[in-house]
This record gives structure tokens, C-alpha cells and sequence, in this order.
């Protein structure tokens, strides 16, 4: 994914079942968590609302998202690497 300074864009998360049923995750779930790993180029809103799943492209450079989820007793985590562009 790359975004521009200032530019936001907005996180869906799914999971693929064993049967390939796709479930489509709310972003107000409790056990949907998101995280950056360098918050001054791209931050992530993890509130529990609408927004959660936000990203921010903060300052030119790279991050990675990561979401974890738990679901039917098992924990899911998923990677997004962000450029920012200048």
C-alpha cells in the first residue's frame, strides 16, 4: 500500500474460512486489534468505532500494520507494509 503525506485510508479485515467463506470482520469488534510499528510515518486508529482500522500516513517512509484478531478460539494476524510518499 502507498499513500501520500496526509492521506488516510481505511482497513478492511477478512477471514478466510476452510471452506472459503470469506467473513468480513466489523470494525467496532473488541477482538480486532491494529498496530503500527513506527507511529511518526503511519499511525492506525485502534478505537472501537467506525474509524478503527484508520490509517494516517504521517511522514515520508515505511510502516507495518499489523491487525490481530481472535476468532472461534483461534488468533489471526495480518501484515500491511505502508510507503509514504512525500
Amino acid at each position: 500500500l502507498t499513500l501520500k503525506v496526509g492521506d488516510t485510508y481505511q482497513l478492511l479485515t477478512y477471514i478466510v474460512e476452510q471452506d472459503d467463506q470469506l467473513i468480513s470482520i466489523n470494525p467496532e469488534n473488541e477482538e480486532l486489534n491494529y498496530s503500527s510499528d513506527n507511529e511518526s510515518k503511519v499511525d492506525v486508529s485502534n478505537i472501537n468505532d467506525e474509524d478503527k482500522g484508520t490509517v494516517s500516513a504521517k511522514g515520508a517512509g515505511t510502516a507495518t500494520i499489523t491487525s490481530t484478531f481472535e476468532y472461534n478460539g483461534e488468533t489471526y494476524e495480518a501484515n500491511t507494509r505502508v510507503t509514504v510518499a512525500p
